[in-house]
């Protein structure tokens, strides 16, 4: 009984021991070496593949010793039974990640990472170049919404992430031994907005938008709020009671989806008003839509 290193190059299997490979090949300094797992149950050999981990073929390797010495049975390592589809459809139908505000984003990205991994590659056969050949093809591609885009360093990074995340959620719930790609670095990502209009530019774009445009406009020049915060402002949200007036959004209206956020109107902003404007029928919204958004865009 014991551990055994698979030769990358010639896929010869030997002793940890082994610094040199028949083969020449030095298997120790190895990056792509494989770990295997032999030893006697029911008077039968077995070997077992473990992956790239030694860790996790030395701790596979001591359950093994404490159940013959308990005479137990011995249990099939999980990680080289379960598929990465199998363990997609299992994840996105945990309670505690649909109940997640980002679940339909986790969807898509978990997809790409099984489709192009392959839905039937077992989870012990992940490694950490697996994951920058994923990267490789995945960098090839074109992204559906811009034909003409390759995705950038962030999505793919996103992906990774939530592979990554996928697969410790299922070692926490004992779906999976371990997780091969939990040393999986992030790439740098280069993706500050440099580009900020000044207070001329501003005014210009002001003076040039159309009178429904302007509140629009306004909001995401003077308030911190995001597009969806502002496009999706109801006069129910709008607190004129006090002074100054406050904009107060409730955990649903906010990224995350945790914890509301109360936000100061800036009072000396060009084109706010002196009064407080008149509120439209309860609930109503206030006059900002989408297609005001895109002719916004048009404009800059």
């Amino acid at each position: 009984m014991g551990i055994l290193i698979e030769c990358p190059k010639c896929r010869t299997r030997g002793s940890v021991s082994r610094k040199v490979c028949k083969c020449g090949h030095t298997v120790q300094k190895a990056d792509s070496k494989n770990y295997w797992l032999e030893y006697y149950a029911g008077g039968r050999r077995t070997r077992e593949r473990i992956g790239r981990s030694k860790q996790a073929a030395e701790n596979r390797l001591r359950e093994i010793q404490t159940a013959k010495a308990e005479g137990r049975h011995i249990r099939r390592n999980k990680n080289a039974v379960v598929t990465l589809g199998e363990l997609r459809v299992w994840y996105l139908g945990v309670e505690e990640v649909k109940e997640l505000s980002s679940y339909a984003r986790l969807e898509v990205l978990t997809a790409h990472a099984v489709r192009i991994l392959g839905p039937g590659t077992k989870v012990i056969d992940l490694s950490l170049a697996k994951v920058r050949s994923y990267r490789a093809i995945r960098s090839k591609e074109y992204c559906i919404p811009h034909p003409d885009r390759h995705p950038s360093q962030t999505t793919i990074n996103r992906e990774v992430s939530a592979l990554k995340t996928m697969l410790n959620c299922a070692v926490r719930h004992e779906k999976i031994e371990s997780n091969p790609i939990l040393h999986a670095r992030l790439l740098k990502e280069d993706n500050v907005r440099e580009r900020v209009l000044t207070d001329e530019e501003f005014e210009r774009l002001l003076a040039a938008a159309e009178d429904h445009l302007k509140p629009v406009l306004l909001t995401a020049f003077y308030e911190p709020m995001r597009r969806a915060e502002i496009l999706e402002l109801r006069w129910d949200e709008v607190d004129l009671s006090t002074s100054p007036w406050f904009i107060r959004l409730s955990a649903r209206r906010t990224k995350g989806k945790k914890q509301g956020r109360v936000i100061p109107v800036a009072p000396t902003g060009p084109g706010c008003p002196a009064t407080p404007p008149q509120p439209l029928p309860e609930g109503a919204g206030i006059p900002a839509s989408r297609q005001a958004l895109q002719r916004v865009q048009a404009l800059l």
